[in-house]
């Protein structure tokens, strides 16, 4: 907790403590002066609680805890939805790759001859542009 907030949130601060730790009057407080440390001293001391505990608890109290939750859930949820997308889409494109080799596989299979007249058209074509290409160069 930063002292800010303990300075701008302290009447429900001393609220909050009071419903955790019952033992502290607003009397109590005073001895904290308006300090973190000090109040994590005056908690220990009365309570004997860890220091971590409290200081975890006093994190929790702090109004932007609720934001950097809030915000962290939001990211969470972002990322699974993109995750989820991204995984659908990589279905599709290998559903739609898979079902081109199915269907060029049948072809070539049914017309063997005129898949192979295809492919060196296409050879002779890829020759031929390639050829140009390094003599412009």
């Amino acid at each position: 907790m930063h002292q800010q907030t303990l300075e701008g949130q302290w009447s429900q601060i001393k609220r909050k403590i009071q419903d955790r730790w019952s033992e502290f009057s607003d009397g109590d407080f005073s001895q904290a002066r308006g300090s973190v440390e000090e109040l994590i001293g005056l908690i220990q001391q009365r309570t004997g609680e860890a220091r971590g505990q409290i200081e975890s608890y006093l994190n929790g109290l702090s109004p932007d805890n609720d934001f950097l939750s809030n915000a962290q859930e939001t990211v969470v949820e972002y990322a699974a939805a993109a995750r989820d997308t991204m995984e659908s889409t990589t279905q599709q494109a290998m559903d739609q790759a898979k079902a081109g080799y199915d269907q060029t596989e049948r072809l070539v299979r049914d017309k063997p001859m005129e898949s192979l007249a295809v492919c060196f058209g296409v050879g002779l074509l890829a020759g031929v542009v390639g050829g140009i290409l390094l003599k412009s160069k």
